[in-house]
């Protein structure tokens, strides 16, 4: 009896991993304006530099709610801005970018499938670093009233002055040392 119920839950426990692994969602890629991958981990960007972000899948998923997949790609407006953006090759059918409903940045939805597979869907978004700080970028699910109703991905952006402003402060800061 005990073994019998043992074998059945390791069976569901293999299930429920390859539901995972086949039900990825939507992820946010970084780049750098050169096509340079931009790694959140180890790189930092300059106060004014900018960042293009895309919207891509690895495996296959399907709507939270509907057919239709709505999203917004979001971040704090005093640390960056998101701009732009141009649907990709994986996004067929009636699909839109717009302007964010909830807050500074894009939005946009995927329409008509039950389900979707690998591949890019939207590209080229312009992230500007607007001011110091961990700003974090976030891509929401959207429910069917529209409401944000839950994070599918995101990415921390270190952002520092630019090295001029860096030196100013310093050189700064020994004067009013020197002073007293």
């Amino acid at each position: 009896m005990i073994r019998r119920t043992m074998i059945a839950v390791m069976v569901m426990v293999v299930l429920l991993a390859l539901a995972t692994v086949t039900e990825a969602g939507l992820e946010i890629g970084a780049r750098y304006l050169d096509d340079t991958p931009f790694d959140p981990s180890t790189d930092i960007l300059e106060i004014g530099e900018s960042l293009y972000l895309s919207l891509y899948a690895e495996g296959s998923f399907s709507p939270p709610h509907s057919t239709d997949y709505y999203w917004e790609l979001l971040c704090d407006s005093s640390l960056g801005t998101i701009t732009g953006g141009v649907l990709g090759p994986d996004a067929e059918g009636e699909c839109y970018i717009y302007d964010a409903w909830w807050g500074d940045g894009r939005a946009g939805e995927f329409e008509h499938r039950d389900r979707y597979g690998p591949g890019l869907y939207a590209d080229n978004f312009l992230y500007t670093a607007q001011s110091a700080g961990h700003a974090t970028v976030r891509l929401w699910d959207l429910g069917m009233d529209g409401y944000l109703s839950r994070i599918t991905d995101s990415v921390v952006i270190n952002q520092i002055p630019e090295p001029t402003t860096i030196v100013l402060l310093a050189l700064g800061g020994l004067l009013m040392r020197r002073r007293k």
